[in-house]
């Protein structure tokens, strides 16, 4: 692992059309803003602009941390990379396969590796505004999640809704049964916690987001931000949201990821200082959205989703099976 020096502030200037970054050493400050860019090469390039607009939204409290397959793509930016294999991807995303539970486990990791609070931002985002007050409130003791969205409900999500109102379950997987009154789910595009953390709050965390893979298999793709969302709620830790600092484009990511395919590093460190840009390319995916093209692009994606669904609804179906032979035969 990465061994940090002392803590400092990142600020960027701009000279002659190009960003220049200067860390101020020396300052009060214990914030790692987290990122992960595994894989394909979108998530590289959208966490390259993230990263930049967070430098020009500045001074960013802190060190950046990138787990990554791809260090060398990060070479220009003033960031610390930690490389992460194939092995090490499956091992985080659980018994179930689920790609996002790898955010639980990198927030706990760093959380245990170097004690400092965590900032954890998804690469399909960019700040708008300086990262101080979301800063302050992980200072304070709060969680802090992107957006708080809807209370689950009969119409939102009631398959979650199903398994969280099963007290039996939920006490049997070692889970707290004491259900609030309303859940509501939070966005996870950005996790902030303090260094005070108790270790055990992310135990749970990737302990819900199991049982729910389990009791929902097909319904995996916000099982992470539904277990953020009731952990922190049924143990009482108070959470912010964050949307004035930043722009989270999860539903247009596909679409903006190729109208910056074609960008260099230093196109993306140059893009991130001009917001209004940013959210023109942003809006033309958005108008791309119906075009026949976007469409067999998107329904092959769907298609492979689904078969990835169904094998994991499969391989649910036959551990439970398998767990009931097993109890009938020790009988």
């Amino acid at each position: 692992m990465l061994a940090f020096g002392l803590p400092g502030v990142l600020c960027a200037s701009a000279v002659n059309g190009y960003i220049n970054f200067q860390v101020i050493e020396n300052m009060n400050s214990s914030f790692i803003f987290l990122y992960l860019a595994y894989g394909g090469w979108q998530f590289r390039k959208e966490a390259v602009l993230s990263i930049s607009s967070l430098i020009e939204q500045g001074p960013v409290p802190g060190k950046i941390l990138v787990f990554t397959d791809r260090p060398l793509e990060f070479r220009d930016l003033p960031v610390d990379t930690v490389v992460v294999t194939a092995r090490q991807i499956r091992k985080w995303r659980g018994p179930y396969g689920y790609t996002h539970r790898v955010k639980i486990e990198l927030v706990r990791e760093v959380l245990k590796e170097y004690g400092t609070s965590v900032i954890f931002v998804d690469s399909d985002s960019f700040w708008t505004s300086s990262p101080e007050r979301l800063c302050r409130f992980v200072e304070e003791g709060f969680a802090v999640m992107h957006e708080k969205e809807r209370a689950l409900s009969q119409s939102y999500f009631p398959d979650y809704l199903a398994a969280i109102r099963n007290p039996g379950a939920l006490e049997r997987a070692g889970l707290p049964a004491n259900v609030p009154e309303e859940v509501w789910i939070y966005n996870s595009g950005v996790i902030g916690l303090p260094h005070n953390t108790n270790r055990e709050l992310l135990d749970q965390v990737a302990r819900f987001c199991d049982f729910l893979c389990r009791s929902v298999p097909f319904r995996m793709e916000w099982v992470e931000q539904v277990a953020f969302s009731y952990i922190f709620q049924s143990l009482g830790f108070e959470v912010k949201s964050c949307t004035e600092e930043l722009c989270h484009y999860w539903r247009d990511s596909f679409e903006f990821s190729r109208r910056i395919k074609s960008f260099s590093t230093v196109a993306l460190m140059e893009l991130s200082r001009d917001e209004h840009k940013i959210r023109e390319l942003i809006q033309a995916g958005k108008d791309e959205k119906r075009s026949f093209g976007n469409q067999v692009l998107v329904r092959t994606k769907r298609i492979g989703r689904s078969f990835r669904k169904r094998r994991r609804e499969l391989f649910v179906f036959l551990e439970i099976l398998k767990e009931k032979l097993l109890g009938r035969n020790s009988r």
